[in-house]
């Protein structure tokens, strides 16, 4: 096995985001019927230095370094906040990369956390071989006011849910997979807001709020989207975007979580 940088390394090398001597990580648990477990980490070195161990070292020098060269033209003019196209080709590129650091970072495993992935090994071979994201992911990408807390934060949340007007089995607590997620990801300028929902029932809960400044390149759209968008992401709305999905959770009934 190889270590997969989250941010990937030429980004620190072609100054596109702050280098950093430190970060810190928070990771918590929300179990059915009790309060939220936090535990924090100061962590040496920038986030820019955050790496998970789970690829191994052949694919990270065939399949998935073709991704990072591939991206490289799209994605830096939107990091840099600079007047960019993005047709079909670029939303489909942009977005394959998102969802091979997606698939690398639910994965990752931190002292007593284990990792609660919603993709299976069917889905990861599927995207390998053949670059398919499935259905239930959506992509959007803003622009953010260029604070240092998101132009290197990177914040995921994770549930197993059912709507149900009973409560579940016993078994289902703790037990349940992870079937939602999202993940929103700051780079330079560029924001990144990636959900995905493995039950289509469920997919309500994932409804964007028209009002986030956000261009959707996945599913992607026929139509050239112009870069930058109109509207900019200030640094306390990136906060509610990234807490959407908890939100929901805890104002919603009947809503049932592992």
């Amino acid at each position: 096995m190889s270590d997969e940088h989250l941010w990937s390394t030429w980004l620190a090398r072609t100054g596109l985001i702050p280098l950093l001597s430190e970060h810190v990580e928070l990771r918590g648990t929300k179990p059915r019927n009790s309060n939220p477990v936090i535990s924090k980490f100061d962590k040496q070195g920038g986030a820019q230095t955050k790496r998970v161990k789970v690829v191994c070292t052949n694919c990270n020098n065939t399949w998935m370094s073709r991704r990072e060269k591939d991206v490289k033209p799209y994605l830096i003019p939107l990091i840099k906040g600079e007047k960019a196209d993005l047709t079909e080709i670029a939303q489909t590129t942009i977005a394959q990369w998102i969802f091979m650091k997606v698939l690398v970072a639910e994965n990752d495993v931190y002292r007593h956390y284990a990792p609660d992935p919603i993709f299976n090994q069917i889905t990861r071979d599927s995207f390998r071989i053949s670059g398919k994201i499935p259905k239930g992911v959506k992509i959007g990408i803003g622009i953010h006011t260029g604070e240092e807390k998101w132009s290197l934060g990177f914040q995921r949340h994770a549930a197993g849910l059912i709507s149900s007007p009973t409560p579940p089995e016993p078994s289902f607590n703790n037990l349940r997979p992870k079937n939602i997620q999202t993940v929103t990801w700051g780079i330079g300028k560029l924001i990144i807001y990636f959900s995905a929902v493995l039950d289509p029932g469920m997919e309500r809960i994932l409804t964007w709020n028209p009002d986030w400044p956000l261009i959707q390149i996945w599913p992607r759209s026929v139509l050239i989207r112009p870069w930058p968008p109109t509207r900019t992401f200030h640094p306390t709305a990136i906060d509610r975007l990234a807490a959407a999905l908890e939100e929901f959770i805890f104002h919603n009934d009947p809503i049932w979580m592992a």
